[in-house]
């Protein structure tokens, strides 16, 4: 009872339906790529690991498949692995340019501690995301959005997945910054009418 839960949160969702109209800033021979997938992340082991995983096994089973988008200081370290349809963006902040139609986010995530944010992240942008099932804990209910698949098995998920945005459900709305903050709120106004209540019992 004096405890108060505010998890790790993001920006108000996105209306898939209103994201594609920008010209993402990916080499021009990507559009040769039907379908894209987004890594972001910054740079710290699990996911310096996962942007391995990326370039050393599943990005060179589909070079003529899909392009792939290292976004963030966790490709700071792998720009000279750069295959054909491996692109990398260091810039902190550049993510939501890449989020249109016709991208997924991916979690090839297998170590590491606390939730991923990047996962709400991709759900709030309206992107499909495919993740290892290790890649979404803490985050039970929103599983049921997520492809889940062990890392053995991305590149072929990757072919069979519908590639379309997708309308998010209410199970992200716990999650986002406008929840939170009005939970705290609710928190912090009960806890002042205690403090005033107890006053004036003095």
């Amino acid at each position: 009872q004096k405890t108060s839960l505010a998890p790790n949160g993001v920006k108000d969702l996105k209306d898939p339906a209103l994201v594609g109209e920008k010209h993402p800033p990916w080499p021009k021979h990507f559009s040769r790529y039907k379908r894209k997938a987004i890594f972001s992340g910054s740079d710290v082991e699990h996911n310096r690991k996962a942007v391995q995983l990326i370039v050393e096994q599943i990005a060179p089973r589909l070079n003529t498949e899909c392009g792939f988008i290292i976004q963030g200081a966790c490709g700071r370290r792998f720009r000279s692995q750069a295959g054909e349809n491996v692109y990398f963006d260091l810039a902190w902040d550049s993510f939501e340019r890449y989020a249109c139609p016709g991208v997924v986010g991916l979690n090839p995530v297998t170590q590491g501690a606390g939730t991923n944010l990047k996962l709400s992240h991709y759900l709030a942008h309206g992107l499909p995301v495919l993740s290892t099932r290790f890649g979404v804990r803490g985050y039970r209910e929103l599983e049921p959005l997520v492809n889940l698949c062990p890392i053995e098995g991305f590149a072929e998920a990757l072919c069979r997945m519908d590639f379309k945005p997708r309308f998010v459900d209410d199970s992200l709305q716990p999650y986002l910054w406008s929840s939170i903050a009005g939970h705290l709120r609710d928190v912090y106004l009960d806890l002042l009418d205690r403090t005033d209540s107890n006053a004036s019992h003095c």
